[in-house]
């Protein structure tokens, strides 16, 4: 859940209200084996304005976890050829990092996508 964090304001005119829902869209990718990680994509649709019009929007966050793919690979065929000739294979199991967007976080750059022409109440 998402919601305007403070008055929008045209030209002395309150036209979004602070706490009005925003619509998002996500994308993302849980963190795999082989050193995968993980992926998040948050992005504004839409919201209100005080006439009731649907106002759209653009932007959003996008948050990579890190990628262990090299030490997942690296010990698991390192270790699999060498000391470990099937346990070393279970290294190949590691998992990339998750990611992690913490609640309260502000997104900075979302925009209006078209003009409009809303009517003060």
């Amino acid at each position: 859940m998402a919601e305007v964090v403070r008055d929008v304001i045209i030209a002395g005119e309150t036209v979004i209200i602070q706490g009005t829902p925003v619509i998002l869209s996500t994308n993302k990718r849980k963190a795999k084996g082989v050193g995968k990680a993980g992926y998040l994509q948050i992005g504004c649709i839409s919201t209100t304005a005080v006439d009731g019009q649907t106002i759209l929007l653009s932007g959003g966050i996008e948050q990579d976890g890190e990628n262990r793919q090299g030490v997942a690979i690296g010990l698991g065929v390192g270790l699999g050829l060498t000391f470990l000739p099937l346990g070393g294979f279970f290294f190949l199991c590691i998992k990339g990092e998750k990611v992690d967007i913490p609640a309260g976080t502000t997104l900075f750059g979302v925009t209006v996508i078209d003009n409009y022409d809303i009517s003060i109440l």
